[in-house]
């Protein structure tokens, strides 16, 4: 077989359009080559490979030469695994070490390649098939249903699941506008509107054990994250915001680890009362009741009376005017000032 080869390419000595040199280094390369060649097809190999237009600014010359040219002269046809049904003009399997190259048309390449050198591409590279979409339901187990709509929003009449398999847009509601890739069969989501960044909320019941439910008044966040999340139970983990109470308002931000939103502002009730004793207060009482309670700072409480501690010994009668302020540090009331007594 070898020596066949090595005859029919010395017969091609002497033809004007295949230098000697050419012939001499195919020969050698099969003798040094031990694979076995097997012919599956028509090949056409040109010996002096063809020449192309040179690219622009790459050489001074008109045109260059390729060292190899490899035509699919059989035409079309269909593989069953893959269903090309054109040809390639070069189908690369196995690990292959490539220099510079000027690629027109489609190639198919499979396995790993090393590619040393510039690439040069005259046609078209297609990753996937770019569209936008309509969540149908919220983003769950890293995938929703939505429509399939062309990049200018043109319905497709195409309904399927759109993939998060990174888990990156799990706050996406439904009616969420998106970017998706087509991978095989497969929608995958590179970018979607999500649930608001941030609320404006008014608290529909007191902070109790930082929490409260609220209704949502406003939402804002970024480029993507402005849908409306709808009411929230909003949390105070910091504990700031103990004594909110019904009916405050307040900001609080997303937080996409505990998905949930947490307090930054609210308002509170009000450290400070003037109000009236409840009774007289004699310096023997450790504490007593005021009520006609006005708040001087926050929100007022909804309580007709307060009750607050005499650490002072201070004596008063009845209705007498006192001042009582917030203790943090025992979360109670103390009697800052009373009026006294006729």
């Amino acid at each position: 077989m070898f020596s066949n080869i090595v005859g029919k390419l010395n017969d091609l000595r002497g033809d004007p359009q295949i230098s000697n040199r050419l012939i001499d280094m195919l020969i050698d390369v099969l003798g040094q080559c031990a694979q076995k060649l097997e012919h599956r097809g028509q090949v056409l190999i040109n010996g002096d490979g063809g020449t192309f237009p040179c690219v622009p600014g790459d050489t001074p010359y008109d045109e260059v030469y390729a060292a190899l040219t490899a035509r699919n002269t059989a035409g079309s046809y269909t593989a069953s695994t893959d269903e090309i049904c054109s040809g390639w003009a070069l189908l690369v399997d196995g690990p292959t070490k490539l220099g510079d190259m000027n690629i027109a048309g489609d190639t198919f390449i499979s396995g790993d390649q090393y590619i040393e050198g510039d690439i040069y591409i005259d046609g078209e590279i297609t990753a996937g098939e770019l569209v936008r979409f309509t969540l149908n339901a919220d983003m769950a187990a890293n995938k929703a249903a939505a429509d399939i709509l062309e990049l200018d929003g043109v319905d497709t009449n195409v309904y399927a699941d759109v993939h998060d398999k990174a888990g990156l847009f799990t706050r996406a509601l439904n009616g969420a506008k998106g970017l998706a890739v087509k991978v095989g069969a497969e929608y995958h989501v590179i970018d979607c509107e999500t649930k608001a960044g941030a609320i404006h909320f008014v608290l529909t019941a007191d902070m109790s054990a930082k929490t409260a439910t609220s209704t949502t008044t406003d939402y804002w966040g970024t480029q993507q994250d402005v849908q409306n999340p709808g009411n929230q139970t909003v949390h105070d983990d910091s504990n700031k915001f103990a004594r909110a109470l019904n009916g405050a308002n307040g900001i609080a931000i997303y937080d996409a680890i505990e998905d949930n939103y947490k307090v930054v502002e609210c308002e509170v009730e009000a450290t400070m009362y003037f109000g009236l004793q409840v009774g007289a207060l004699l310096t023997s009482d450790t504490t007593n009741g005021v009520d006609n309670l006005e708040a001087m700072n926050g929100d007022a409480t909804t309580a007709s009376s307060i009750t607050a501690n005499n650490r002072l010994g201070w004596a008063g009668d009845d209705n007498a005017k006192t001042y009582i302020g917030w203790n943090e540090a025992n979360s109670d009331w103390d009697m800052i000032q009373v009026e006294c007594p006729a």
